[in-house]
């Protein structure tokens, strides 16, 4: 469950050590952070699975 939250707080970091140009479509830390999100939107977060878990036990 700690995956999407890891791999979302190091495309963050990725982002923030590249300043300005780690807003820019070039560098590959912003696809990745937009993927991640788009996943957690998609798929759920760790809320959402954990709720799916207790709900079939």
């Amino acid at each position: 469950m700690r995956l999407g939250e890891a791999g979302r707080f190091v495309a963050e970091q990725a982002i923030q050590v590249h300043g300005g140009m780690g807003m820019t479509e070039e560098l590959p830390a912003t696809r990745l952070a937009r993927r991640i999100l788009m996943a957690e939107f998609e798929w759920g977060d760790r809320h959402v699975h954990a709720a799916r878990l207790l709900a079939a036990a």
